[in-house]
């Protein structure tokens, strides 16, 4: 009797067991559906936020076409201001551009060879002469524009030279050979037979170049007068 009931037990045993065996795999599979059906909500929550969200930015992106449309209009209707437009009108020509770097030119040649005492040399005559008779004379005559902005075609010239003896040429030639060498003067003379056109922006190049160089003879000229001034003061000192 006890092997029989011993054999029942047994086998109770196995079936709870297998039981459990069972209860566990569908909890877990029930587990694994509830997980699916959260994971499809949380998907299907943000395709709708996607959708959403999509048709606010398409309702931005319309009512900011708009209003670029509605400035834009507005802007080209303004008119332009009336300083402005007389800035426009009053934009220097080639040609004043042109005689402002001449005379730039011209003041360049007469710092570079004057002294500190702002007395200098006639190119022709060979005279020492004072700043207020002196003209800035070109070589080669400046409707030239191939030489015409050339530094080495411009030299200080007295008015007797360049009025009385119609600017006495051939001392000119001369002079010049010993001051730039007759290679430099023959460039100059095959030069002029040569036709150039300036544009605006060599003359602007041209234009601050020359401010450059004249700011830097101004500086020069400066130095040698205080030099001098020095030098007066200590000769005084020792007597």
């Amino acid at each position: 009797m006890k092997s029989i009931d011993q054999n029942n037990a047994y086998k109770a045993q196995k079936k709870i067991e297998k039981e459990k065996q069972k209860l566990q795999v569908r909890i877990a599979k029930r587990i694994e559906y509830y997980k699916k059906q959260k994971e499809k909500k949380l998907e299907d929550y943000k395709k709708k936020l996607d959708e959403k969200y999509a048709k606010v930015i398409e309702r931005y992106k319309k009512k900011q076409n708009s209003k670029l449309e509605y400035q834009q209009r507005k802007l080209e209707w303004k008119k332009i201001p009336k300083k402005l437009e007389k800035k426009v009108k009053k934009m220097p020509s080639i040609e004043k551009i042109k005689h402002r770097v001449l005379s730039l030119a011209q003041l360049y040649a007469r710092l570079r060879d004057s002294d500190e005492n702002w007395y200098w040399k006639c190119i022709s005559c060979w005279k020492r002469v004072h700043r207020t008779k002196w003209d800035g004379w070109h070589y080669i005559s400046r409707a030239n524009m191939s030489t015409a902005f050339n530094l080495n075609n411009i030299n200080l010239q007295c008015k007797h030279c360049n009025w009385m003896l119609h600017w006495n040429i051939q001392c000119y030639r001369a002079n010049l050979i010993n001051k730039i060498w007759e290679e430099e003067v023959k460039k100059l003379e095959e030069s002029k037979n040569q036709t150039r056109h300036r544009t605006l922006d060599e003359l602007n190049i041209m234009q601050i170049a020359l401010n450059t160089k004249i700011k830097e003879e101004y500086k020069k000229k400066n130095e040698l007068w205080k030099w001098k001034q020095k030098k007066y003061l200590h000769l005084d000192t020792n007597n």
